[in-house]
């Protein structure tokens, strides 16, 4: 008997014979078990990635546009009328945070068209003394909320803590109030100082020479997100494959090497579904186990992979986990199952009562 199954042995001391039988049949032996585990696993792990990739790209283009009231967004080199439903803003491009560019981005202090959140959906109010990053640059450089920061502009460097960190990753942004950025800009000279605007209806081109509308930002990332959650159903179909394979390989020769004790244990008495699920239906507890182990795994696999990506290669993976995906998961490993031994269990079926008899005659 091998460790394993000792270790499972010991855990099942109380268990019935055939519940022994069951589940320390399918660790007889080790190498098999473990092709088997970790395939699951692996494949589980992809699955769970895959879902995590859902609706990444419009994280990642659109940031919080969608949750934006705005319908324009446009920049001037000029100093136009401001008119209904219009709000201005600053933005600098040339700040640096730990020698990375960031864009320091003034709002009004009742900015409505423009709102920041963080990821629970709570608003993040801008003010003089802190700034709110974007979670793209924090995660870049490790931010978090209450953590000093020093920002060069200008030839200054100054030093704010972080008071909040929006749900935004369409670039590496830094809010402040606009009459605050204004004033560092001109050295004090004006508090009134924008160069875009936020607007709900068209301005006029000849104030404003850069006019990016929101909605049509948006449909481009959804043309992008379509191609990414083509991408994603190919990695779950794939994984999904991998996971199929194994189930279908492993429980076939199972059958295969086991004739003989399946015919016996119908001579015994056991009924077809019995035996069924003396041989088969302990992988089915194994791979469930294995799915659920790869949950945790994958999300802290993910996270590390996310945080090095970020740190070292300045490329932010807005990815997303919710507890449903617990269940497709499980669900998708249920349906593998179930349909890669339907032809074993038709097979365990068909293994005649003659066959142990016939090999105890000769």
């Amino acid at each position: 008997m091998n460790r394993l199954s000792r270790l499972v042995s010991r855990l099942l001391r109380r268990a019935s014979g055939k519940t022994k039988f069951k589940y320390l049949y399918a660790v007889k032996s080790t190498g098999s078990f473990l092709i088997f585990f970790l395939g699951i696993l692996f494949s589980t792990i992809l699955i769970v990635f895959a879902l995590m990739m859902n609706g990444a790209v419009d994280r990642m283009t659109v940031g919080g546009l969608n949750e934006a009231v705005y319908e324009y967004e446009a920049y001037t080199d000029g100093t136009p009328v401001l008119e209904a439903g219009q709000e201005p803003f600053l933005a600098y491009p040339f700040a640096f945070v730990e020698d990375n560019l960031i864009t320091l981005k003034g709002l009004d202090f009742d900015n409505t068209l423009f709102p920041l959140q963080n990821e629970d959906g709570d608003v993040l109010t801008v003010e003089p003394d802190g700034l709110v990053v974007s979670s793209s640059l924090a995660l870049k450089l490790g931010l978090d909320v209450g953590q000093d920061i020093d920002v060069a502009l200008d030839g200054d460097t100054l030093t704010y803590p972080i008071i909040g960190i929006a749900d935004e990753f369409s670039g590496d942004f830094a809010y402040l109030p606009r009459t605050t950025l204004s004033e560092l800009l001109t050295d004090g000279a004006t508090d009134d100082l924008f160069n875009g605007i936020y607007a709900t209806e068209r301005p006029s081109e000849s104030d404003y020479l850069t006019i990016l509308s929101r909605q049509g930002l948006i449909d481009q990332s959804e043309s992008i997100n379509q191609y990414m959650n083509f991408m994603m159903n190919v990695l779950i179909g794939g994984a999904s494959l991998i996971a199929f394979s194994i189930l279908f390989v492993l429980t076939a020769l199972t059958v295969e090497k086991n004739y003989y004790v399946i015919s016996l244990l119908k001579v015994m008495g056991y009924q077809k579904r019995e035996v069924r699920s003396m041989i088969l239906n302990s992988y089915f507890i194994y791979a469930l186990i294995s799915a659920l182990l790869s949950i945790p795994i994958a999300l802290l696999t993910l996270r590390v992979i996310i945080v090095v990506f970020a740190e070292d290669y300045g490329l932010v993976l807005p990815l997303e986990f919710e507890w449903v995906y617990i269940v497709y998961t499980l669900g998708a490993v249920v349906l593998l199952f179930f349909m890669s031994t339907f032809i074993s269990r038709r097979k365990i079926d068909q293994i005649p009562l003659q066959k142990v008899l016939k090999t105890y005659q000769e």
